[in-house]
């Protein structure tokens, strides 16, 4: 075995490559190493001379282990897993049905594909607690029926295959050597690999690092020693935010020059700000992001939601699909139909019967149409037959440049899937296979990679990952977020050992891990010429430099340099990105003083109250929210700015409750109004409560159908009986009424309440419930939420306003709390304080001619807070 150490100076690719026909090898995570020495190979290469070829360490491994059988992979090796487990077995794991198992399984390759390459035996590993070591027997067990299936079957898997007695050399013949380019770390099984290749074929291992770091027989890095003086220029700087971070990287960067490196790039954000025609990025997606994804997650959402059984669709969810242009355009639907759908859940209906969709809203008949299509799939080639023929010409999306090709790739993996036989039978895994074959699919490509579709040609500037960045040479690199838990990274928690037990049975721990991130860091910035790191400190987010960072500091005497970019620079940035204005390179426009602006709270005009004489109907709630704030009486019932749409909750909601409740009090009383006996038996209140019920069905979700069956129709019942046979309640003694009146609307538009010069006030209402004997008056109003006894004086003085001058009785005011079933009775003096009260407001309102805003702890949840801007 050949060994050549190369200086930091020297490149790589340049000692590599030759014309000669090589198989090149890197590591599984710096597989973009392969480009550069692949061209330097073809302009070494003799012309129609054998190529070279050029592979991962993991591909390697594959070809020098191939085996006849089938390799089974990914969702074949779940399927299996699934199909062996016991019930028993799947009750201790905690996997209901098969998309429970996905997760397990890859935990279960992956920690067996560890001990493998680790050369390490699970009868081995020692000090478990009494929980693992069942974990592990039940793995074991497992293992020994999984291999054994996958005999019978003639298949093999990653964790089978790669044996040493199925060890061959004879694909490799036809190249001269085999090179390694940088393969610092070996598991003892690739080390094995390279010693029984050595004897076959001349393996050449060239290393970018002084050759005492190395040790060559036992083929083990021993930890990198830096130099004794930094061979370029460095800088070291320290930032309080990500922005101001990214920012004077940017700035410190020579537009197609540097080369800007982060770790764990796809935990950053920046491909979603950086401009793709300024910046190269490995810029990827998920299948998520894509409108197949989206198109199908609507479709499965409505089909769990919806009761189909009784012809009805979810409302929620069916806004929520129409709220998506392509989903409307898929089904030839129309905007106005998503405002009909929007309407319909203000109104409280959850749910949209067939027939009230033919009546009222028959576009959206088809999807009525293809969820009772979907719905009768029954196994996973009945979905793919579906799936295929899906219309792509509106599904496609012209922002990524593969989605449609992942798709299809997709519904091939789980054709094959179906051909090999291994699924015994769909209903097994599913108790509703439409729904969860649907949510299987979805689940199997969602994180599957899509690619942007981005502007060609050169970029200014180019962001890599640092940890697999080609390793080669460069001008001015200048590395982010070098902070802790950045560089160096935690190492991902085990799902069955700890770290300790992990080094005591010879399974990579965090130091390992540790060890070739901090290579691959110093490795950057030792063959750049220039090289800026830049790391964030920032106490309350428990962010500070990393260790390597830190080690730099210390070793080479560094302090942090001023960054260029500081936070009173951020302003202008951004006015200037808002403007449209271009940056001089390092031109940062100096800090900008931004003086306040006043605003002026609105006017309180004349030209607000439109209505007749310039009056103004004035109801308790919009007292409320006067009482509360003016600004916010101006936006809702001045401007009457629209609620912002937010959707509706599966719940039953209050105002729907108290609706059902309203009618049913209204139902049980009304043949006594018309002179008949009150009926408030059992029977006759059931009838009632079921009948109500049932009318309200389309505003009850059917998910919580056995609630309202076994909860709420027994609780209404019995509130409904305690209101009338109570002993607090007017009507419990049955007495004949002179005038009962149910729902009444009361004004007094005889006269205002209050008259100043730009408006006129007038109150008006609508009254639950209203009882009049002689010179008597109960007045009772039903509540399903919170009680304002306010609310009750306000009823009665309007009442009051609206009576035949003359008139005069006695009023008693109840709230009737109906699910804590009790009366709650105003007291007498209130009605002589509240009139008053309600007066000095008006005129407070009226005299103080602006709409002001009052600030109080009520403002975090106004919906008109961003509008008001009182509370920062």
């Amino acid at each position: 075995m050949e060994f050549k150490y190369l200086d930091f100076d020297e490149d790589i690719f340049t000692a590599a490559a030759s014309g000669e026909p090589n198989l090149y090898v890197t590591a599984d995570d710096c597989s973009s190493n392969l480009n550069p020495v692949r061209k330097k190979h073809r302009k070494l290469k003799e012309p129609l001379s054998r190529a070279g070829e050029f592979m991962n360490l993991k591909r390697l491994k594959d070809v020098v282990f191939a085996r006849d059988e089938i390799v089974l992979r990914e969702e074949k090796l779940s399927v299996v897993l699934f199909e062996l487990l016991t019930e028993k077995e799947k009750s201790r794991l905690g996997i209901e049905n098969y998309n429970d198992i996905i997760e397990f399984s890859a935990r279960f390759h992956r920690f067996y594909h560890e001990l493998n390459e680790y050369q390490v035996e699970a009868v081995d590993i020692t000090g478990l607690d009494a929980w693992q070591e069942q974990r592990l027997n039940l793995f074991e067990n497992l293992l020994g029926r999984y291999e054994e299936k996958l005999q019978e079957e003639s298949y093999t898997s990653p964790i089978i295959f790669r044996d040493f007695a199925n060890f061959s050399t004879a694909v490799l013949d036809e190249f001269k050597r085999l090179v390694f380019l940088n393969v610092i770390f070996f598991t003892p099984f690739e080390k094995k690999m390279l010693k029984k290749l050595d004897k076959e074929i001349p393996v050449k291992i060239i290393l970018q690092l002084p050759e005492e770091d190395f040790e060559e027989d036992k083929l083990h890095f021993q930890g990198l020693s830096l130099p004794e003086t930094w061979p370029g220029r460095l800088n070291i700087y320290k930032l309080a935010e990500d922005n101001y971070q990214l920012i004077n990287s940017l700035n410190l960067s020579k537009p197609q020059i540097s080369e800007i490196l982060s770790p764990a790039l796809e935990d950053t954000d920046y491909d979603g700000i950086l401009s793709p025609e300024i910046v190269e990025m490995e810029r990827t997606d998920e299948f998520n992001s894509c409108r197949i994804y989206r198109f199908l997650e609507a479709l499965y959402e409505l089909l769990a939601a919806s009761p189909l059984a009784e012809k009805r669709l979810s409302l929620p969810e069916l806004f929520s699909a129409l709220s998506r242009d392509h989903f409307r355009r898929y089904f030839a639907v129309s905007y106005a139909a998503l405002e009909k759908v929007r309407e319909f859940i203000r109104e409280d209906f959850v749910n949209l019967s067939k027939e009230m969709a033919r009546s009222e809203l028959e576009e959206v008949l088809s999807v009525f149409e293809e969820l009772e299509e979907l719905k009768e799939l029954e196994n996973m080639p009945m979905l793919v037959d579906y799936l295929d023929e899906l219309d792509m010409g509106i599904l496609s999306s012209p922002y990524f440049s593969n989605d449609v090709e992942q798709f299809y790739d997709a519904l091939l993996e789980l054709t094959a899937l179906e051909d090999m036989q291994l699924v015994s039978s769909w209903t097994d895994y599913y108790t509703d296979p439409a729904l969860g074959l649907l949510d299987r699919f979805l689940q199997y490509i969602e994180f599957k990679s899509i690619k942007p579709a981005l502007p060609e040609g050169k970029k200014e500037m180019n962001i890599g990952e640092l940890l697999g960045a080609v390793q080669k040479h460069r001008e001015h690199v200048v590395v982010i977020n070098a902070s802790q838990n950045w560089l160096p990274s935690p190492r991902g928690r085990d799902f069955l050992l700890t770290e300790n037990q992990r080094r005591q049975s010879g399974l990579p721990w965090g130091e390992k891990s540790r060890a070739k991130q901090r290579y691959r860091f110093f490795r950057h910035l030792l063959t750049a010429d220039e090289a800026d790191v830049l790391a964030l400190e920032n106490e309350e987010e428990n962010l500070t430099p990393g260790a390597f960072l830190e080690e730099l500091k210390l070793e080479y005497d560094l302090e942090y340099a001023d960054p260029a970019v500081t936070s009173a620079d951020i302003p202008q940035i951004y006015e200037n990105i808002l403007s449209g204005k271009k940056q001089e390179k390092g031109g940062f426009l100096p800090e900008i003083e931004n003086q306040p602006q006043n605003e002026k709270e609105p006017s309180l005009m004349a030209q607000d109250f439109p209505g007749r004489g310039r009056d103004y109907n004035l109801s308790f709630y919009k007292y409320k929210t006067l009482k509360n704030c003016f600004f916010q009486f101006f936006c809702q019932h001045i401007l009457k700015i629209p609620e912002e749409f937010a959707g509706v909750d599966v719940e039953i909601s209050p105002k729907t409750y108290g609706s059902m409740v309203h009618i049913m009090a209204e139902e049980i009383m009304r043949e006594w109004k018309s002179g008949g006996e009150l009926d408030v038996s059992e029977d006759k209140i059931r009838m009632v409560v079921e009948d109500i019920m049932d009318d309200f069905s389309l505003k009850m979700d059917h998910r919580f159908q056995p609630y309202y069956d076994k909860v709420v129709r027994d609780d209404l019942i019995e509130s409904l009986q305690e209101f009338f046979n109570s002993p607090e309640s007017p009507l419990a003694e049955k007495e004949e009424f002179d005038q009962v009146e149910i729902e009444r609307s009361v004004s007094d538009k005889g006269r205002p309440f209050l008259e100043t010069e730009p408006v006129n006030f007038y109150l008006s209402g609508r009254v639950d419930l209203l009882l009049r004997k002689d010179d008597r008056g109960f007045l009772i109003d039903f509540k399903t939420g919170g009680c304002e006894l306010e609310q009750l004086d306000f009823y009665e003085l309007l009442l009051k306003g609206a009576a035949v001058p003359g008139e005069n009785f006695m009023l008693e005011k109840y709230f009737y709390q109906i699910v804590d079933r009790r009366f709650i009775k105003a007291q007498p003096k209130s009605r002589d304080e509240f009139p008053q009260k309600l007066q000095q407001l008006l005129q407070k309102f009226v005299s103080g001619g602006e709409y002001t805003k009052n600030q109080t702890s009520q403002c975090y949840d106004c919906r008109y807070r961003n509008i008001c801007r009182a509370v920062s």
